[in-house]
């Protein structure tokens, strides 16, 4: 099924296929992704009326049982030139450089020191739920529980630390 969100397209092939992928050529530098803004009247301007109704012909006129795997790829590649101009052509593709992406390092394994124990933590865990809550509500007695929360976290810190 292949749908587009501005311009409702619904193909449905109903066939016993047998995938198998043959990955070639891949860039593994650049990645282009679909970028959806308001730009849906553009892109639906750009559509090829012409490339749609061939489409829809080859659809109607396809004998379902000689379908081969040829004959769906043909359809597909048929799919992408019509939706990939239009989205070109209305700025909704957006190239993405793999190798500069940014990705979320992994946080690295802390060494438990041995003066953070159970005590300093459950403190630790307390102050920040009373910095949340305060964060969310802005009362004189979150703030006045963040305070107490802090100080409390500070003196066993350093008791723990100290001995």
């Amino acid at each position: 099924m292949i749908s587009d969100a501005h311009n409702a397209l619904h193909i449905e092939l109903l066939c016993n296929p047998i995938v198998t992928c043959d990955i070639e050529n891949i860039d593994e530098k650049n990645i282009v992704k679909p970028k959806w803004v308001n730009n849906y009247q553009l892109f639906n301007d750009a559509l090829n009326a012409d490339s749609i109704n061939d489409l829809y012909g080859r659809l109607d006129s396809l004998d379902i049982t000689s379908v081969t795997k040829d004959m769906i790829n043909d359809l597909v590649v048929q799919c992408n030139d019509i939706i990939i101009p239009a989205a070109t052509d209305s700025y909704m593709l957006k190239e993405i450089n793999v190798s500069e992406k940014k990705y979320r390092k992994k946080h690295k394994c802390k060494v438990n020191k041995p003066w953070f124990k159970a005590d300093c933590k459950r403190k630790r865990s307390d102050y920040h739920k009373a910095k949340c809550y305060n964060w969310r509500v802005k009362t004189a007695d979150s703030m006045t529980n963040v305070v107490r929360c802090s100080k409390n976290y500070k003196k066993v810190l350093n008791c723990q630390y100290n001995e």
